[in-house]
């Protein structure tokens, strides 16, 4: 197989990694997310729109314009050293999902503890406000979960159009690994 590598250092693997045990066209590949970013943005938003899923709009609000949605994800994605990214596509090169990983080898520090998301993105302060509330929240927990110990911590499974009902189905887990060297 091929060496599939991409602009973003992080996100480079030998080969692609081929789905086995499966008669389906379907690949896992390095994500680039300068390359990859509005064709992710675009999947989320059609898998989280119908139903309409709350949360995700307050990371990216109906009134945001795309173009600055798709930097602050891009922006996210490429800004922190620690995660890894896949995708899957079809036999036609479609994005069908992306994954972010994110690999803490050390603990947190107190003040990456602590740390606090501000949000500006929304029209008005009130959803700002309360983005950030729900924001830095689900950043607590996470904390509280992981004692802030050497974690691999997985955000974003978005598989929009591999379940029939288009129901997306995302998953966030957070598993403390104990010795990583």
């Amino acid at each position: 197989m091929a060496s599939h590598s991409t602009s973003h250092p992080f996100t480079s693997i030998p080969h692609p990694i081929p789905i086995t045990a499966s008669k389906s066209n379907l690949r896992l590949l390095p994500c680039d997310p300068l390359m990859d970013g509005p064709a992710i943005l675009a999947q989320q938003i059609a898998a989280f729109s119908n139903p309409h899923e709350p949360f995700f709009f307050v990371l990216f609000p109906e009134t945001e314009e795309r173009e600055k949605a798709v930097k602050r994800l891009v922006d996210n994605w490429v800004g922190d050293e620690r995660a890894k990214y896949v995708k899957v596509v079809d036999g036609d090169g479609t994005l069908i999902s992306a994954a972010q990983w994110i690999i803490n080898t050390e603990p947190l520090s107190e003040e990456q503890k602590r740390e606090r998301i501000s949000v500006d993105w929304h029209a008005d302060q009130d959803s700002n406000e309360w983005a950030e509330y729900l924001i830095n929240w689900i950043h607590q927990h996470k904390i509280s979960r992981t004692k802030g110990e050497p974690c691999v911590s997985k955000f974003g499974l978005l598989f929009p159009l591999l379940s029939s009902s288009q129901f997306p189905i995302t998953l966030i887990i957070n598993t403390r690994i104990p010795n990583i060297s």
